[in-house]
C-alpha cells in the first residue's frame, strides 16, 4: 500500500523540482539579458564616443582649411596688393575695381562661397559679388574684430540680410584683414567670406558613418537662457534657427553640453525623448 502513496509524493517532487529549475533558469536568463543590456550600451558609448571624436576632428579639419584659404587671399597676394593699391586711390570705378571683383567672383566659385565681399578700413562695403552688398551686424562686429587683432575671424551662425529676398538665409562667414605688405603693417580692409551651410558644412554634420534609424549630429548655442538649434534636426522639420529649449532643463542632454558638462550623458533631447548623448564640442 505504501506505493499508492509513493506516485503523487513523486509527482508534487518532481513538479516543485521543475519549477525550481524554471524560476533558475529564468533568472539566468535576466542575469545574462543585463550583462548584455551594460554591455550593449557600454559598445553604445564607445561607438558614439568615438564617431563625436571623428566628428570634432572632420569640423575642426574643416574650420582649419577655410581659414588657411581666407588668410592666404587677404595676406602676401596678389590680390591682396591690388586691393591696397586701389583703396589708397580713393576706390574709384573703372577697369580695376572691374578687374578685383572679377577674381572675388572665382574665388566664389572656385571654393563654393555665396557671396565675398570687402570692406574698407571704416568697415564701408566696397565691392561685392552681391550687388548691392548688404552687409549684416553680425558681419560688421566680425570685421571690426578683424581689423582690431588682424586675424582671420569666424563669425557667429545668422541669418543673412537678403533684402531682395522674402526669405533670410542662414550663413556663416569667414573675414580675413588685407594687408598691403607684410603682417606687421596695419590691414586696409576686410574680405568676407560668405558661407552656404546647407552646402559645406550640414552633409558633413548630419552624416552618420554607419546605419541607424535615430542617430543624428546637430549643433546648437547659448542664446541667453535658451538653447538654439542651429542646423536641422532629423526627426523634427524646420527647426533650424526657430526652435529653443531651457537651458536649464535638467535632463536636457543639448543644455547639458552647453552648461560645460562633457563626456557621454543620458537624458532626453529636444523631442523628451530618452537618449545617448556624446559631447564633441
Amino acid at each position: 500500500m505504501p506505493t499508492l502513496f509513493a506516485e503523487p509524493h513523486a509527482k508534487s517532487s518532481i513538479a516543485i523540482i521543475f519549477a525550481v529549475l524554471a524560476v533558475a533558469i529564468a533568472s539566468v536568463g535576466y542575469y545574462v539579458f543585463d550583462y548584455q543590456r551594460q554591455s550593449a550600451g557600454r559598445d553604445s558609448e564607445q561607438r558614439l564616443a568615438a564617431i563625436a571624436e571623428l566628428r570634432g576632428q572632420q569640423i575642426t579639419a574643416w574650420i582649419s582649411e577655410r581659414r588657411a584659404n581666407a588668410r592666404v587671399q587677404g595676406r602676401r597676394s596678389l590680390l591682396a596688393s591690388e586691393i591696397a593699391r586701389w583703396l589708397e586711390r580713393g576706390a574709384p570705378e573703372g577697369a580695376t575695381a572691374s578687374a578685383i571683383k572679377s577674381q572675388l567672383v572665382l574665388i566664389a566659385q572656385s571654393y563654393g562661397y555665396r557671396i565675398v565681399s570687402l570692406l574698407d578700413a571704416q568697415g564701408r562695403p566696397r565691392l561685392s559679388t552681391h550687388e548691392p552688398p548688404e552687409i549684416s551686424e553680425v558681419e560688421s562686429g566680425a570685421a571690426a574684430e578683424a581689423m582690431r587683432t588682424g586675424n582671420t575671424v569666424i563669425s557667429d551662425f545668422h541669418l543673412s540680410v537678403n533684402k531682395s529676398k522674402s526669405e533670410r538665409e542662414p550663413e556663416i562667414d569667414i573675414l580675413a584683414p588685407v594687408y598691403a605688405s607684410d603682417d606687421k603693417s596695419s590691414p586696409v580692409g576686410t574680405l568676407i567670406f560668405d558661407i552656404d551651410p546647407e552646402i559645406s558644412l550640414h552633409p558633413l554634420i548630419e552624416s552618420w558613418p554607419t546605419p541607424s534609424l535615430s542617430a543624428e549630429t546637430f549643433l546648437v548655442e547659448r542664446a541667453g537662457n535658451r538653447v538654439r538649434y542651429l542646423t536641422d534636426l532629423r526627426h523634427l522639420k524646420d527647426a533650424q534657427f526657430n526652435l529653443d529649449r531651457p537651458l536649464e532643463q535638467p535632463d536636457l542632454v543639448e543644455a547639458m553640453g552647453l552648461r560645460g558638462q562633457q563626456g557621454a550623458v543620458t537624458g532626453v533631447d529636444y523631442r523628451g525623448v530618452k537618449v545617448l548623448d556624446r559631447k564633441s564640442v
